[in-house]
């Protein structure tokens, strides 16, 4: 085996083991806490413990604030266009290719709130899907946050044990990452038009 492979592993192995074990035991928490409560929706907890955990606190933070804005933002216009527009297909489809458009604009630009762009339209479009099934699309909004928060409240709650942790037993594994917060682009650009376009038309 090449010896900068065996160094790298031999470097980055408590971290990418301790990750693997807080992923791990966050979901078993989440999946008994859910299971406890009988939370309608409840798919939630651990699928977002299991997209925000990063071989990191400070990126783990991050991602889970994206998805906690992501979430709340496209919960509240995903309930409003299905209240506003109250099953009529042509009022819907306009909104949803806005909205999309716009959270797809977001998402495609190299910044930290990629993320919850991304997430901010997969939740307008669950939202208003549920309300064309008929559903109470409020509950699904509701418990759909409620439950994305309580994933994240688990996670975040171990990440901070972990890290005292890894700060204790691996001193040398942890790293300082550089993180812009450089807002998106208001100005429509075709470069990033572009390909939201083709995301609100699919």
């Amino acid at each position: 085996m090449n010896k900068k492979i065996i160094v790298f592993i031999r470097q980055n192995y408590p971290v990418a083991l301790i990750t693997a074990i807080e992923m791990l035991v966050a979901g078993l928490f989440g999946f008994l806490i859910i299971d406890f409560l009988d939370l309608p929706e409840s798919v939630w907890c651990v699928v977002t413990i299991a997209a925000v955990t990063q071989a990191g606190r400070d990126q783990t933070l991050i991602k889970s604030l994206m998805r906690i804005i992501g979430t709340i933002i496209g919960a509240f216009i995903g309930y409003f266009i299905a209240l506003f527009a109250k099953g009529e297909p042509i009022i819907i489809i306009t909104l949803i290719f806005a909205t999309i458009f716009i959270s797809s604009y977001i998402a495609v630009q190299p910044t930290i709130y990629s993320y919850a762009g991304i997430v901010a339209g997969m939740t307008i479009t669950i939202v208003v899907f549920f309300s064309l099934n008929n559903e109470n699309y409020f509950n699904i909004a509701v418990y759909r946050t409620y439950e994305v928060l309580l994933g994240i409240a688990i996670l975040g709650t171990l990440n901070l044990l972990l890290y005292f942790l890894v700060k204790w037993f691996f001193p040398s594994s942890r790293s300082k990452a550089i993180i812009s917060w450089s807002l998106p682009q208001v100005k429509i650009k075709k470069q990033y038009a572009i390909p939201a376009l083709k995301v609100a038309l699919s």
